[in-house]
């Protein structure tokens, strides 16, 4: 039970990770800056542009975090979980490329600050989680 919280931490954000990545991002947040416009990214909805990004971002971290899984994870259910989670969103991404592509769209391929964040709180934890603690925000 070496790696509970960390068990515990990874599960709920991989949960909810994908109703987080739908969502779309204020109006004042920037984009990406490492992910410049192209010259037909014009003839894209902008809100359609915002998403793909988002989504491009929300899938990255979607596999770094499985992998995270699988790797420190204790339980034989979380690892088999973050490698489903790792395989599912990779062919996703994929997926999103080919359209990014076809459009000449630039997506992200990075993680952003916030992913990397997370990732780097995350792979820092260990040992079974505390009953003293109650998690109310990852």
């Amino acid at each position: 039970m070496k790696h509970s919280i960390l068990i515990a931490a990874v599960a709920g954000v991989l949960t909810a990770a994908p109703a987080i990545a739908q969502t779309p991002p204020p109006a004042s947040t920037p984009q990406h800056e490492h992910a410049k416009p192209s010259a037909t990214e014009g003839t894209i909805a902008a809100s359609d542009l915002a998403f793909a990004k988002e989504a491009a971002v929300g899938g990255l971290a979607e596999v770094d975090l499985g992998n995270l899984a699988k790797d420190k994870a204790s339980n034989a259910d979380v690892k088999q979980f973050g490698e489903r989670m790792v395989t599912d969103h990779s062919k996703v991404n994929d997926e999103l490329k080919d359209w990014a592509q076809k459009k000449n769209v630039t997506l992200p391929s990075d993680l952003d600050t916030k992913h990397k964040a997370l990732h780097e709180r995350l792979s820092k934890l260990s040992g079974p989680r505390s009953t003293k603690r109650t998690w109310t925000r990852w």
